[in-house]
């Protein structure tokens, strides 16, 4: 911990006039106040009233007018908002970024020995909590946007109710512009430690809400049936439109930094600046020159099946803490609009807040890493019990069967015969593989492919696999997998071959694939060396992922594809005579998930792989009559 060093700030600039300008500044004595005579504090606020940008800056000032010592990590629900937030508080402090200030995201970091003040992910700070050193080493934690119910953040939340019984000194405070009916539940998760409350009243511009039938009726909207398709209808349309010069951004997840963070440039006068936005935009981030907001009500949101193991994309109507959230992106400069593209009605049937992310989603990671860091005699079922809303019995139940199967856990009763219909109740154990598994900052199952592939001397084919399956898919077409029926191949080559065309743009455009996702994987293979050379599961002595001793096997496709059998395991499949399905050469596949109806990146592979690298097999007696391997089934 560090003492903050006195700013200095010029009180005339126009930072600065705005900032004392703002309601949470007016409130800043009751907040230092409470925020050190409490544990835990709660603070609300409607959406641009300075809470994200000014109460841990009050908590610096005020440490540094008292010569404490302190350090202070805020986190964000995602990346953007950590970035764009930071820069906005170090301008204020008149300062550079990554000194007193900084950020911390996956991948990309602005920070120095002297950085006081960290807005990160919540998937950052859950790894640094891990670390006990490192943890004793915070005095505050901010947890803002709480309402949003993250996996990660109700984690961090179990975490931080255990450590507050052992530490007096740590501050914990949580932050929201629509908590709702989450604000008792957080009022008494805490049982009772020192909690205080601050509500900051938002007295910015006004902001007026219109639903659907008020637009159409603004609008005077006349059914399609109605519209003439003459080329005058035609032409007077277009000209509506170009009269006014766009200026169009789009602004979602697979967008690079840099690009996201051009949304905050000013336009040319009499030119329209035009977002196109996911949800990504929808809580923490301060867009000075928003005046209208489109909301459509909608959000798509992730759900898994833990008995069927399917995960669905689904499009569902968003909570009205999300509503709210939306309405408040206008408004910051002057008064703002936001059209509702829903009525009344749909309002009033929609949920007060966002079911919380552990509740509807998978939660193996999870699980592992309760495993893990809780205490030697708490299960899981009674860890994640401890959550603000834990996940149902069953979900924890399957989970750890999945966990099981992985090799990340074991327990030795499940090996007996009688066992097999049925589970003992004693929970079973962390092996060798799944502790190494937890300390990697991948899904288990991905986790245990790069273990493989660690194992297996083919670490780049691997690495440059589980560095795309962790992000997301750059949709690699079909001619790259070179008529091998595998999507893992295409996805590889795709990589390869954008490698191979020094990460130009022009390939990217040239075979429709997403240039921000290939130069996210190109950074997070890097993460992923280093985090092996870390753990100590690399020799430090190696100096790239090509390094000849660790990718003996790795121009042998039949290895790397032993690898990523043991890295799909249970996601074998085996189709059946009666299928009428196009022939290959084996009836044997690997999938990575079963998404909806059908499977996500699968490739065909030999029985011989099957057999030798996806895990043990149940069979009843019965069952078994014979089983012969051919020679062309041998892997060379």
């Amino acid at each position: 911990m560090l003492i903050p060093p006195s700013t200095t700030i010029d009180h005339t600039s126009q930072a600065q006039q705005f900032r004392t300008s703002l309601p949470a500044y007016k409130m800043r004595k009751q907040i230092i106040q409470t925020i050190r005579d409490n544990q835990v504090t709660i603070i609300t606020g409607g959406t641009g009233c300075g809470k994200t940008t000014q109460v841990p800056q009050f908590i610096l000032e005020d440490a540094a007018s008292r010569q404490q010592p302190i350090r202070i990590f805020c986190t964000q629900p995602r990346r953007l908002p950590a970035v764009a937030v930071a820069n906005r508080v170090a301008m204020e402090r008149n300062e550079k970024l990554g000194a007193t200030v900084g950020y911390h995201i996956r991948l990309e970091q602005k920070t120095s020995k002297s950085t006081i003040l960290t807005y990160s992910t919540s998937g950052v700070l859950l790894r640094l909590l891990a670390n006990e050193t490192a943890f004793k080493n915070i005095s505050h934690i901010i947890l803002d946007e709480i309402h949003e119910r993250e996996q990660k953040t109700d984690f961090i939340l179990i975490t931080l109710r255990k450590a507050l019984k052992e530490r007096n000194d740590l501050k914990i405070v949580l932050m929201s512009a629509t908590l709702g009916e989450n604000q008792e539940l957080f009022s008494t998760y805490f049982g009772k430690i020192a909690f205080g409350f601050v509500n900051i009243p938002s007295d910015l511009f006004r902001v007026d809400v219109l639903h659907l039938p008020e637009i159409l009726a603004l609008t005077s909207y006349q059914p399609r049936s109605y519209f003439g398709r003459t080329p005058r209808s035609l032409n007077d349309r277009n000209l509506a439109v170009y009269n006014r010069k766009l200026f169009v951004y789009p602004l979602h997840s697979q967008i690079g930094n840099q690009d996201q963070l051009k949304i905050f440039d000013p336009v040319p006068r009499n030119c329209r600046k035009v977002i196109l936005s996911t949800n990504i935009a929808e809580a923490s981030l301060t867009i000075d020159d928003v005046v209208f907001v489109i909301d459509c009500g909608k959000v798509k949101e992730k759900v898994y099946d833990h008995s069927s193991r399917i995960s669905e994309l689904k499009v569902v109507w968003i909570a009205k803490s999300n509503a709210q959230q939306r309405t408040g992106r206008a408004g910051r400069c002057r008064n703002g609009y936001c059209f509702r593209l829903y009525t009344t009605d749909d309002y009033d049937r929609m949920s007060t807040t966002q079911a919380p992310e552990m509740q509807r989603i998978a939660i193996h990671e999870v699980c592992l890493h309760a495993k893990m860091f809780s205490p030697r005699n708490t299960t899981v079922h009674h860890f994640l019990s401890l959550a603000p809303e834990p996940p149902l019995s069953q979900s924890v139940e399957k989970s750890l069967e999945f966990l099981e199967i992985l090799g990340a856990l074991f327990q030795s009763s499940s090996v007996n015969h009688a066992n097999f219909d049925g589970r003992n109740k004693v929970e079973s154990e962390l092996t060798d593989l799944g502790f190494h598994i937890a300390r990697l900052p991948l899904d288990p199952q991905l986790a245990r492919l790069l273990l493989f592939g660690v194992a297996l001397k083919c670490l780049d084919p691997v690495i440059t696999l589980v560095a795309v399956l962790s992000y997301r898919d750059p949709s690699a077409r079909e001619i790259f997998a070179e008529n091998h029926c595998s999507d893992h191949l295409a996805l590889m080559r795709a990589f390869y071959l954008y490698d191979h065309h020094n990460y130009k743009p022009t390939f990217c455009r040239a075979h429709f694939i997403s240039l921000s996702s290939m130069r996210m994987v190109a950074g997070i293979r890097k993460q992923l060396f280093f985090e092996l050379k870390r753990l100590k599961l690399l020799p430090l002595s190696c100096k790239s992922i090509m390094d000849t001793n660790l990718n003996l096997f790795s121009h042998c496709w039949p290895m790397v594809l032993c690898a990523i059998v043991a890295g799909s395991y249970p996601g074998i499949g085996v189709t059946r005579d009666t299928c009428n399905i196009r022939k290959i050469r084996t009836k044997y596949f690997l999938f990575l998930k079963i998404h909806y109806f059908y499977l996500r990146t699968a490739s065909v592979v030999p029985p011989l792989s099957v057999f030798l690298f996806a895990g043990p097999l149940h069979l009843q007696q019965s069952i078994i009559e014979r089983f012969e391997l051919g020679k062309t089934l041998m892997i060379e």
